[in-house]
This record gives C-alpha cells, sequence and structure tokens, in this order.
C-alpha cells in the first residue's frame, strides 16, 4: 500500500496564513431566504440584470461547508439563490417583452 496517499508535498505543505476581505458572513443559523435577501433580494443586483447588466454570485468556502446547498438547493421552502434569482427575475419580466 502507498502510504503517501493524502500527504501534501511542496507549496501546499508549506501554507502561510492569509488575510481575506469579504463582503459579509452569514452565521450558521442564516436560513435560504436571509442569504438571498442581502446578496440578491433586497439589492440592485436582480434589476441590473432586467437592464441588461451582468451579474456572478459566489459561494466560497471549504468543502462540505454547503456552497452547493446555498446556490442551487431545490427543496420546498428551502430553494437556493439561484433558483430564487430565477423566480424573482422571470416575475419581474414585464408583460408583453420578450425573454431573451
Amino acid at each position: 500500500a502507498d502510504r503517501d496517499i493524502g500527504k501534501s508535498h511542496g507549496a501546499a505543505a508549506s501554507r502561510q496564513k492569509r488575510q481575506f476581505v469579504v463582503d459579509w458572513a452569514f452565521p450558521p443559523e442564516s436560513s435560504q431566504a436571509d442569504v438571498f435577501d442581502a446578496t440578491c433580494g433586497e439589492t440592485e443586483l436582480l434589476s441590473g440584470v432586467l437592464s441588461g447588466v451582468n451579474a456572478c454570485v459566489m459561494c466560497y468556502g471549504q468543502t462540505g461547508a454547503g456552497k452547493t446547498h446555498t446556490l442551487g438547493n431545490l427543496s420546498p421552502g428551502s430553494e437556493g439563490i439561484m433558483w430564487r434569482c430565477l423566480e424573482r427575475l422571470l416575475a419581474e419580466q414585464p408583460e408583453g417583452e420578450p425573454q431573451q
């Protein structure tokens, strides 16, 4: 058996402490609705998209931290940001205008 599996060699083994600047970090008790409202729902992000401005929402974190759950969860009542944004965009699309 290879006993080196899972060991880091080189640059990864000599990681230095780094500081990162973030806009917001949500506490564990935050609901999907809380995260959506703070990042997309109560901001100008979606109205900008409807006006033709590009937007990007990114989740960053450790494996298993909940990034996929936060962005793409489909469970009723606990939908992720992506699905809530899509619902809001479709609801706010003016009547009679083509959807692109």
